[in-house]
C-alpha cells in the first residue's frame, strides 16, 4: 500500500489481502489508474466492483497493467467494510485513502494525484460499465495524437428510471452547446497530463455552492480545444436513485457550474458561431431501437450478459421497447442570448451592477440613480452596469443615469427566454463578465427571484440590498402588512453583505420583527437637487380669504399604493367646507384615475395630465402640496415640494414622519384605514394651514433647511462612500 495524507485524512489497509494477489512494485510501469471516489454506496458497491474487475480482466488480457485507487470520502463503515472484504479476481494493485472532503470533485482530484500511470479513468461507486469500455477507450487514447477525453458512447440509465442515450463525437464542439446543459457523461478516460491543466472543481468556491463538476470539467476541456471522443459500442450503466447527486442538484435548483474559461466572453465568442457552422449536427443513426442495437451488436449483448450477472436491474427486457435517444448538441435560446450579451458587454470592466425592475421616474429609480451618481463622483473611471429585468411600457429614463452607465435590458437581449433561463444567464454574466463588481439589488420581483434561485452565489459576492418600504393592504377598514418583503429579508438577509434603508422607521420596524442582530445595516437618505426657481416668501402673504380661489397640488401616479381614491373623498368634503379650493392633479388624465375615483368626479378636481419632473407642475400659487399614500419610504416628491417652498400635508406612513414634523416642517396627518375619516384628517390640517399664514411661513423655512441639511448631494456622498468602504473591506479589497 502507498500512503498519502491531507489534513484530516487517514490511510488504512484492507483487513485481508484484496484479491489475494501481489501488489505491483514501484519499478513496474502502470498503464492505467482507475480512480474511484466512494461515499455511502453500501451494498450498491458490490456490482460496481464486480463490473470493474471484469473490465480489468480484459485490460490484463490485452497486455496492459492497471492499478485501482480508491478514496473513501466521509464513507460510512458499511461501504468501507464491503470494499475491504471484496475478493477481486483481476485487480492486483490497490491503493486506498481515507479523506474528509465531503466533495466529489476534490476527492477525485486527490485520487488522481496519487496516480503514477500514464492514463486515468474515473469511476463512481454505484455504476457499472461494459467489460470492454476500459480497454477500448485506452486503445483509442493511445492511438490519438494529443490530449483528448474519452467517454462511453452509450449511457443506459437504470434503477429509479430507465432510458438510453447515445452520444456522437463532434470534431468542432461549440461553446453555445454547453451553455444550458452538459453533452457527455461523468465517466472519462484520458492521459494523466490532462489533469495537470484541468482539475475537477469543488462544490464550494469563494463561498458559493456549485454543482455538476463533470459538466464544468467538459467545458474546461472544450475551452482548451481538447476534443471529447465517444468510444463506439461502450456503455456506462448509470444508476438513478432518489438520493443521488443528480437528484439532489436538480431538487436544489443548482443548475449552474463553477466559473469556466469557456464562458469568458473572448472564449465563448471564439468557439460559438464558427464551430456551429462547420460541424454536422445530424448523426447517421437517429431514433434507432434498442432491439435493433441489441440484435446487431455482439459487444452490446456481451455487456448485458456480464452486467446482468452482477446487477439484475440491468436486463434487456427493461429496455426492450425503447427508442434510443440520440444526444445531439442543441443551441438554446439562452446560449444565443448570452452570446448577444458577450458581444454587448465584452471588454468593459464594471465596478458596480445595479438590478432594477425598470428605469422610470418613480422614487425608487431616482433613489438608485442618485446612488449611482454618487459612485460616479467617487470613482468616475469605473463604469456602472444597470440591468433592467421586468417588462416596461415606456422607454427607460436614461437621463437619470450618470454618464459612465451602460444599460442591459433583459427585455431586449433576453426576450426569448423565461425567468429561470434569464437568471441562469445573469449568473453567467456575474461569473465571467463582472466577476469583481459590487452588486446592488432591491426587493423587486426581478431581484428577489434571482436571489431565491441562487442564494449561495449572491452570498459569495459583495452585495447591498436596498429597502424603501413594506407593503400594506386595507381590508374592511383594517390595515394588514403583506409579508413578502419582511419574509424575504428574514430568509435571505445573510446572502447580502449589507442592507441599506432609505428611512429609519422601516429599519426599526424590521429590527423589531426580524432578527437583524448579525446583519450589517445602515440608513442612506435620498437627495434632492436645489430648486432653481424663485421661492415665494409666504410670510408676506395674507391669510386665505373667502371668495378667492385657492389651489392645492397633488403630484404622483395613479397606483393603489398612492391611495388616489382619497382624492375623491377629500374633494367632496372640500366642496362643503372650502368650496373655493381646487386640487390640481398631476400624474395622468381623468381616465387614468377612473379606476380609483367614483364618478362623477367632483368639479374641484382638475386633472393636469402626466409630468416628467416636479418643475413641470410647480407654481408659486399653490397653497399646499397634498400627498396621499398607503405605504412609503421617504418620497422624493415631498422633498421636492419642500425644496420649492410649498408647505406639505402628508400621512404618517413609512418614513414620512422623519421629514414632515407636524407643525414644524409640514403638517402630518394621522393615518386612518377608513377613507372618510382619513379625508377628514386632511381637512383639519388644511384648514389650520389656510387660517395661519405665519405657521405656513415657518413650516416652509424649516422644511427648506431640513432638506438642505439632510438631503443634499454632499450628505449622500459621504454615506455612499462609507457604504462602498464597507462592501470592499468585508471582501478584502
Amino acid at each position: 500500500m502507498q500512503s498519502g495524507r491531507l489534513p484530516g485524512e487517514t490511510h488504512f489497509s484492507p483487513s485481508i489481502p484484496l484479491g489475494g494477489g501481489d501488489y505491483m512494485t514501484a519499478q513496474e510501469e502502470t498503464t492505467l489508474s482507475i480512480v474511484m471516489a466512494l461515499h455511502r454506496e453500501g451494498p450498491l458497491l458490490l456490482p460496481t466492483l464486480a463490473s470493474y474487475d471484469d473490465a480489468c480482466g480484459e485490460l490484463l488480457a490485452a497486455g496492459y497493467s492497471v492499478d485501482f485507487i480508491v478514496t473513501f470520502d466521509r464513507s460510512d463503515p458499511h461501504t468501507i467494510t464491503i470494499f475491504e472484504e471484496y475478493i477481486f479476481r483481476h485487480i492486483r494493485s490497490i491503493k486506498t485513502y481515507k479523506c474528509d472532503f465531503g466533495d466529489l470533485g476534490r476527492a477525485r482530484n486527490y485520487g488522481i494525484s496519487k496516480s503514477s500511470a500514464g492514463f486515468v479513468a474515473t469511476a463512481d461507486g454505484d455504476d457499472l460499465i461494459s467489460p470492454d469500455y476500459l480497454v477500448r477507450s485506452l486503445q483509442a487514447a493511445q492511438n490519438h495524437r494529443g490530449l483528448a477525453v474519452f467517454m462511453p458512447e452509450y449511457l443506459f440509465s437504470f434503477g429509479d428510471s430507465y432510458a438510453i442515450n447515445k452520444y456522437h463525437t463532434n470534431a468542432f464542439p461549440s461553446s453555445l452547446e454547453y451553455f444550458s446543459h452538459n453533452v457527455g457523461v461523468s465517466r472519462i478516460l484520458c492521459h494523466r497530463d490532462l489533469f495537470t491543466t484541468i482539475k475537477y472543481h469543488g462544490k464550494e468556491l469563494n463561498n458559493a455552492c456549485y454543482a455538476w463538476e463533470d459538466w464544468h470539467f467538459t467545458c474546461e476541456c472544450i475551452s482548451n480545444d481538447i476534443p471529447i471522443i465517444f468510444v463506439p459500442e461502450t456503455i456506462l450503466f448509470y444508476r438513478r436513485r432518489p438520493e443521488s447527486n443528480t437528484h439532489r442538484f436538480s431538487d436544489a435548483k443548482l443548475d449552474h457550474i463553477a466559473p469556466s474559461r469557456l464562458f469568458e466572453p473572448s472564449t465563448y465568442l471564439r468557439l460559438a458561431r464558427p464551430r456551429m457552422q462547420r460541424h454536422q449536427t445530424s448523426p447517421k443513426t437517429v431514433g434507432s431501437s434498442f432491439l435493433e442495437l441489441f440484435t446487431e451488436s455482439h459487444n452490446i449483448r456481451n455487456a448485458f450478459i456480464a452486467c446482468n450477472s452482477h446487477e439484475a436491474q440491468i436486463n434487456p427486457m427493461s429496455y426492450y421497447d425503447m427508442i434510443i435517444t440520440d444526444v445531439i448538441p442543441q443551441v438554446s435560446q439562452s446560449s444565443l442570448a448570452y452570446e448577444a450579451v458577450c458581444e454587448y458587454l465584452a471588454g468593459t470592466a464594471f465596478s458596480d451592477v445595479f438590478f432594477l425592475p425598470f428605469l422610470d421616474r418613480s422614487g425608487g429609480s431616482k433613489y438608485l440613480s442618485n446612488i449611482m451618481s454618487s459612485i460616479y463622483s467617487l470613482q468616475s473611471s469605473a463604469p456602472i452596469l444597470v440591468v433592467i429585468g421586468e417588462p416596461h411600457a415606456s422607454e427607460p429614463a436614461m437621463d437619470l443615469l450618470p454618464p459612465n452607465s451602460l444599460v442591459l435590458d433583459c427585455n431586449i437581449l433576453m426576450e426569448m427566454v423565461d425567468a429561470s433561463a434569464r437568471n441562469h444567464i445573469i449568473i453567467k454574466i456575474l461569473q465571467h463578465i463582472v466577476p469583481n463588481a459590487r452588486l446592488h439589488m432591491t426587493t423587486s420581483s426581478f431581484a428577489v427571484d434571482l436571489v431565491r434561485a441562487y442564494p449561495s452565489f449572491i452570498r459569495s459576492r459583495k452585495s447591498a440590498l436596498y429597502c424603501f418600504s413594506t407593503v400594506y393592504h386595507i381590508i374592511a377598514d383594517n390595515l394588514y402588512e403583506h409579508g413578502s418583503i419582511s419574509t424575504f429579508i428574514r430568509d435571505f438577509a445573510s446572502s447580502f453583505t449589507h442592507i441599506v434603508y432609505d428611512n429609519h422607521t422601516l429599519l426599526r420596524h424590521h429590527s423589531k420583527i426580524l432578527d437583524l442582530h448579525s446583519v450589517s445595516t445602515s440608513v442612506i437618505y435620498t437627495r434632492v437637487a436645489p430648486f432653481t426657481q424663485p421661492i415665494l416668501d409666504r410670510a408676506s402673504l395674507n391669510p386665505h380669504q373667502s371668495g378667492a380661489i385657492t389651489y392645492l397640488l397633488w403630484a404622483s401616479r395613479p397606483a393603489p399604493e398612492k391611495r388616489p381614491e382619497l382624492l375623491g373623498e377629500i374633494a367632496r368634503q372640500l366642496l362643503e367646507s372650502h368650496p373655493d379650493v381646487r386640487i390640481c392633479v398631476y400624474g395622468g388624465n381623468a381616465n387614468n384615475f377612473s379606476a380609483f375615483l367614483k364618478k362623477p368626479f367632483p368639479h374641484n378636481l382638475q386633472f393636469m395630465g402626466p409630468y416628467t419632473s416636479f418643475a413641470d407642475c410647480f407654481s408659486q400659487h399653490y397653497a399646499a402640496f397634498l400627498y396621499t399614500s398607503l405605504y412609503d419610504g421617504i418620497p422624493n416628491v415631498i422633498l421636492e415640494a419642500m425644496s420649492a417652498g410649498i408647505p406639505v400635508i402628508a400621512p404618517n406612513v413609512g418614513g414620512i414622519s422623519e421629514i414632515v414634523h407636524d407643525r414644524v416642517s409640514g403638517l402630518l396627518v394621522s393615518h386612518e384605514s377608513n377613507l372618510t375619516a382619513m379625508a377628514s384628517n386632511y381637512l383639519v390640517k388644511l384648514s389650520l394651514l389656510l387660517a395661519d399664514h405665519t405657521l405656513t411661513a415657518g413650516i416652509t423655512r424649516t422644511a427648506l433647511n431640513l432638506v438642505v441639511r439632510d438631503f443634499s448631494f454632499e450628505a449622500q456622498l459621504l454615506s455612499v462612500q462609507a457604504l462602498l468602504a464597507r462592501l470592499d473591506i468585508d471582501y478584502g479589497d
